[in-house]
C-alpha cells in the first residue's frame, strides 16, 4: 500500500485528476496520499446490471438462507459471522463463497463451534447471481472497504442485507435500508440476525424499495456517463 501511496504523490504535479471509488477513498487520498482535494473526483464503480438475478419477495427458505461472498481473508472478518451464526438458536444455513488463506482455520472454527453441518464453504463460483437469487440474507462483516461491490450486488438483487457499520457503506445505503452493526461486534450481529429471521416480510419489504434504488445508481451506464463528462472537462 505505501507503494501506491508514494506513487500517488509523485503523479501530483503530473496528473489533472484522481478518481475515487468512494467519498471514503477521497479521504484517504487525501490524508495518507496528500492528493489535492480539488484535484479528486468521486465516481462510484458501477455493477453488470443484466448479470443480476432478481431474488423477488418470495417467502424465505426453511430454513432460512444466509450468504456471504468475499475472499477469506482477514479483512472480511467471516471469523465474527461464523461465531455469531454459532448463537442463533432458530434454524439456518450459510453459504460462504470465496477463497483465501483463512479458509482451512475458518472450516476449522466452524466444526468447534459446532455448526460445520450448517456452513458450506463452496470457493469460488462464476454463478454468483444466481447463489444470491437462491438465498434470503446478505451478510457482510467486513471490517474495512473501498466500496464494497459484493453488498452492492446483493442488494441489486433484492435481498435484505446486515453488514458492518462502515462509513463507505453509509454512502450505498440510506437509513433503514441496511441494517448495520458494529466491526468485531459478535452479539450485535447475533441481534440483528435474530431479528431479520424473526420479521422476515419487513426485512424483504425493504429490500425490495432499496433494489430499485441501489439498481439506478449503481449502473455501469451512469459510471460510464460520469467518466465520459470528467474526462470532456478536463480535455477542455
Amino acid at each position: 500500500k505505501w507503494k501506491h501511496r508514494a506513487v500517488n504523490r509523485r503523479l501530483q504535479s503530473l496528473n489533472k485528476a484522481f478518481i475515487a471509488v468512494s467519498g471514503e477513498v477521497k479521504k484517504e487520498l487525501i490524508h495518507h496520499d496528500k492528493v489535492p482535494a480539488q484535484k479528486i473526483h468521486v465516481i462510484l464503480n458501477g455493477i453488470d446490471l443484466a448479470r443480476v438475478v432478481d431474488r423477488g419477495v418470495k417467502k424465505f427458505h426453511a430454513p432460512p438462507r444466509l450468504i456471504t461472498v468475499g475472499r477469506l481473508f482477514k479483512q472480511k472478518d467471516h471469523e465474527t459471522l461464523l461465531r455469531a451464526m454459532a448463537e442463533i438458536s432458530t434454524a439456518w444455513s450459510l453459504r460462504m463463497v470465496g477463497t483465501g488463506s483463512l479458509e482451512k482455520y475458518l472450516k476449522t472454527l466452524a466444526k468447534k463451534l459446532g455448526i460445520d453441518s450448517k456452513v458450506e464453504f463452496i470457493g469460488f463460483r462464476n454463478d454468483i447471481p444466481k447463489l444470491l437469487a437462491e438465498s434470503d440474507v446478505f451478510c457482510f462483516p467486513s471490517r474495512w472497504e473501498g466500496l464494497g461491490l459484493a453488498v452492492i450486488e446483493a442488494a441489486a438483487a433484492g435481498l435484505p442485507v446486515i453488514a458492518t457499520d462502515l462509513p463507505v457503506l453509509k454512502e450505498v445505503f440510506k437509513p433503514g435500508e441496511a441494517k448495520f452493526v458494529k466491526s468485531g461486534d459478535v452479539d450485535g450481529w447475533v441481534r440483528a440476525i435474530t431479528e431479520t429471521l424473526a420479521k422476515p416480510a419487513p426485512a424483504l419489504k425493504t429490500a425490495a424499495k432499496t433494489q430499485a434504488r441501489i439498481k439506478q445508481r449503481f449502473s455501469i451506464d451512469r459510471m460510464v456517463k460520469e467518466y465520459a463528462e470528467l474526462y470532456l472537462k478536463l480535455l477542455t
